[in-house]
């Protein structure tokens, strides 16, 4: 859809480094005239993939909202009143491009060959089993490097050691702020992104936080929507002990001193571990 443009809430492209992410964010969705919610495993444990549907739903009273989900993950309400679309589905997908196209006011340009080509690029579901393998049962050794920006730590497979996890320490967002995260003595909180490597290739990403001045440093927990509305007491906080997210977690956290058990730390926190 030429000439159209758009803005995509957590690519961090899209927000100049040094930008204001909640006024971008805000000031985006002011003058959208659609909105497309991408259902994905990840956003499902992000609370924000809420308030920016409940922010655009009061704007439009409930139009021009699109969905397209993983058909692994069960839509909450409303979204699951929507006519989601499966993003697996070539089909399917076709119909979501063509009614963006008309809320858009846009002529339909897509083709079959060039949905299924994203079709196709989507990952597999089980296609990180061996990652799991290796987090869940393998050995792994820690070292610190220097970098032209200062350091970063590395963990090594002892079972393969093409498989690396990768902390740049780099923070993505420095005041970073959900209810959880302000239980801790220092409410300071800041999220950076730890790059899961084969053969020094990033193939996946997961968000981890720093807490309490750095004493902790955990993944970020899936929030499951329990009540009627889309407010911060609706949400319930937990981690998926199967989830990649999870493991990895258990894996950097033998090293951290405060943190050496997630168990642990979720039952103190009042984290569920599903």
């Amino acid at each position: 859809m030429e000439g159209i443009k758009t803005f995509v809430a957590s690519d961090p492209v899209s927000i100049s480094s040094g930008g204001d992410w909640f006024s971008e964010i805000l000031e985006n969705l002011s003058n959208a005239y659609a909105i497309v919610i991408v259902y994905s495993r990840n956003a499902r444990s992000r609370m924000w993939v809420g308030f920016e549907l409940g922010y655009f739903w009061r704007k439009y009273n409930g139009n021009n909202i699109h969905c397209v989900f993983d058909s692994h993950v069960e839509l909450p309400s409303p979204l699951n009143e929507r006519q989601a679309k499966d993003f697996a589905d070539v089909a399917a997908m076709a119909v979501f491009f063509r009614g963006l196209a008309s809320d858009l006011a846009c002529k339909y340009q897509a083709d079959e060959i060039r949905i299924t080509q994203i079709v196709d690029s989507i990952p597999q579901f089980d296609s990180f089993a061996t990652w799991r393998s290796f987090l869940a049962n393998g050995e792994w050794s820690k070292e610190v490097l220097t970098t032209e920006h200062g350091h970063k730590s590395v963990w090594t497979s002892l079972d393969d050691m093409t498989y690396q996890i990768e902390d740049p320490h780099v923070v993505e967002v420095e005041h970073f702020s959900e209810p959880w995260v302000k239980r801790f003595p220092d409410p300071h909180a800041s999220s950076r992104w730890i790059n899961l490597n084969i053969s020094g290739v990033t193939i996946k990403q997961e968000l981890f936080v720093s807490l309490d001045g750095g004493r902790y440093f955990v993944p970020i927990p899936e929030i499951a929507h329990v009540g009627d509305k889309w407010e911060p007491s609706d949400y319930k906080y937990y981690y998926d002990r199967k989830s990649l997210r999870f493991l990895l977690g258990k894996v950097i956290g033998r090293f951290y001193s405060f943190v050496k058990n997630l168990e642990e730390f979720s039952a103190r926190q009042g984290i569920d571990i599903r």
